[in-house]
């Protein structure tokens, strides 16, 4: 039976895990944060990686999470396409995904009954200055949305999507997710990969794959791949400084 190991259980890890769980393979999704399962009240603030002070070379301080679901359990639910003309014009077709992803965690705008006061004033200054303003896309049920504001503690209500669907869905297909165990390492043997090295609960362990998914966020996956002997992994990192 082929080895799979997916290293992170975030956005991506747990799409590639639901997808995967379908077929007949060994599924090991390794995690570096524990699994949460109250979410909406301050305690998520814990699993911020405040205490590393993670900084850019300019000073930027970069926060992040590590739990079962990373980023996107405390994600503001934004569901904008990402450049896609710039992609289309480079040969990258990708509006049929764009629409199976949209309607799969049921993308729409924000509804004129949870805009705010203050947004209803930016809007109409942009609009007085000819801007073309949207509501933001988000993938959101706001029929279950109380408008508290509190997105990034994990949202208790139901109302919007994150990958704890996913790994849900993963571990009834037989998927196994391991927490709180830190992936150092990708190995290889003349250039081909074999497996992982991790720091877990009761010390480093190895993991042998057949085949191993990064998808341990923009700052861990480079760091991962720095460890594992590509120098330049995250040269071109960029962070959006929206919040």
């Amino acid at each position: 039976m082929k080895k799979i190991v997916i290293i992170g259980s975030g956005v991506g890890g747990a799409t590639v895990a639901k997808e995967l769980s379908h077929l007949n393979m060994d599924i090991k999704v390794i995690e570096k944060g524990r699994f949460v399962d109250k979410l909406g009240n301050a305690a998520i603030f814990g699993l911020y990686d405040q205490a590393s002070k993670k900084q850019s070379k300019q000073g930027v301080l970069v926060y992040s999470t590590f739990m079962g679901g990373g980023a996107g359990v405390v994600s503001c639910a934004n569901g904008v396409r990402v450049i896609p003309s710039e992609l289309k014009d480079r040969g990258i077709e990708l509006e049929a995904e764009f629409q199976e992803v949209e309607k799969e965690l049921g993308i729409n705008p924000v509804p004129e009954s949870h805009i705010g006061p203050r947004t209803e004033k930016i809007m109409k200054a942009a609009k007085d200055l000819n801007c073309n303003i949207q509501p933001m896309q988000k993938f959101i049920d706001f029929d279950k949305c109380i408008k508290c504001g509190m997105c990034v503690l994990g949202c208790a209500y139901g109302a919007k999507w994150s990958p704890l669907v996913y790994i849900e869905q993963a571990q009834k297909n037989g998927v196994e997710f391991l927490y709180e165990t830190c992936v150092e390492e990708i190995l290889s043997i003349d250039g081909e990969v074999k497996g992982v090295r991790a720091i877990g609960p009761k010390g480093e362990i190895t993991f042998e794959a057949d085949l191993v998914i990064l998808a341990a966020g923009g700052v861990g996956s480079a760091i991962i791949l720095q460890n594992s002997g590509v120098e330049n992994a995250g040269g071109n990192f960029f962070a959006d400084l929206y919040v």
